[in-house]
């Protein structure tokens, strides 16, 4: 017999207190409303299928646990607003989970962990200034992650995905000193971009063991990033505006690195190895730096960079390679170094204070240096 269970509880708590709720079945509800200061929740559904946990929290220094495990088509849902909060949802062993986590305020902080599941969803929600946000996913397929930090200063958002199928992973930061660690192992067809507005952000992307990765970085401010592919396919682009400094790393084949710098004291690395690559780094204004080097075949380096004291260096091994590095400006160096077949090489400058170096080692290449 299909037994439907709800069990609801409404708290409303001036000063302290604590929720506790564990169910065990089917059908299951859960609902918890706490106001005030340094209320606890926990709820824990086990074995279950379609069960919802609720918690609310307003107030200063309240703490939201809910934790479901084997279940399926579960969700877990806190909300939280205030100051100094903490948010922890863990759903193990589970199907088609999903996991939310609002919180509006000062200093909170919020953790979801999900492993041993399929087609799972995890969402954190932050506001205001010192929140942390944290996410894992393992041995899953299908899933999905995303945070949002939006105002403040010294917000900090990690995402970790780890032997999975088609995930994708979002973190978008609006404030001041905002960190975003990203990582996707052993997955296909994963996806990952990271979006920070403000002051001296920081985002590193990991994507290894698989095939079609895209990850797309765009920051405005005193930003670094960093992002690393190993597989096929896979595609990396990174904006930044105002000292900022971009390193790519590609492992495999048909990989394509587009770097744009606008801003002072910009620096871009970008090496790829394998077969079909393609590099393009544009910078403009003061003191740029720009690394290619392409180990392959098919491979093309385009370097852009206007400005003053501008650097630029192509290393390309393999066939049909072809570098072009224009750099306007005062005391710029460019070098290009290509070997294999059918190379062809290209450098203007124009200023004061100019070197170019291209060597070319092969057939059919063909070398104009512009000065």
């Amino acid at each position: 017999m299909k037994k439907s269970f709800i069990y609801s509880a409404t708290l409303a708590l001036l000063l302290a207190g604590s929720s506790a709720f564990a169910q065990s079945g089917r059908n299951h509800t859960a609902s918890v409303n706490q106001a005030g200061i340094s209320n606890d929740a926990s709820v824990t559904q086990q074995r279950g299928r379609s069960n919802e946990a609720f918690v609310t929290q307003v107030g200063i220094d309240n703490g939201a646990t809910v934790t479901q495990t084997r279940g399926r088509n579960n969700g877990a849902y806190v909300e939280q607003s205030g100051a100094e909060h903490g948010a922890t949802v863990t759903q193990t062993r589970g199907r088609r989970n999903d996991a939310v986590v609002d919180q509006r305020g000062y200093s909170n902080d919020a953790t979801i962990d999900q492993t041993g599941g399929r087609r799972n969803t995890a969402d954190i929600l932050q506001s205001d200034e010192h929140n942390t946000a944290t996410i894992s996913q393992e041995r899953g397929r299908d899933n999905e992650a995303y945070i949002r930090q939006y105002g403040g200063e010294m917000n900090t958002a990690e995402i970790v995905q780890v032997g999975g199928r088609d995930n994708y992973a979002n973190a978008d930061q609006d404030g001041d000193l905002n960190q975003a660690y990203m990582a996707q192992t052993g997955g296909y067809n994963n996806k990952a971009w990271v979006e920070q507005d403000g002051y001296l952000n920081i985002a590193v992307t990991s994507q290894s063991g698989g095939d079609e990765n895209i990850i797309d970085v765009d920051q405005d401010g005193s930003n670094a990033a960093m992002a690393v592919q190993s597989g096929s396919r896979n595609e990396a682009i990174i904006d930044q505006y105002g000292m900022n400094g971009a390193a790519v790393v590609q492992m495999g084949e048909d990989n394509l690195a587009d770097v744009y710098q606008d801003g002072v004291m910009n620096m871009a690395v970008v090496a790829q190895v394998g077969t079909g690559n393609e590099a393009y780094v544009s910078q403009e204004d003061y003191l740029n730096t720009a690394v290619v080097q392409q180990i392959g075949e098919g491979n093309e380096a385009y370097v852009t960079q206007e400005g003053t004291l501008n650097t630029a260096a192509v290393v390309q091994s393999g066939y049909e390679n072809m570098a072009d590095v224009h750099q306007w400006g005062e005391r710029g160096t460019a070098a290009v170094f290509q070997a294999g077949w059918d190379n062809r090489a290209t450098i203007m400058q124009g200023g004061v204070n100019n070197t170019a170096i291209a060597t070319q080692v092969g057939m059919s290449n063909v070398a104009t240096i512009n000065q």
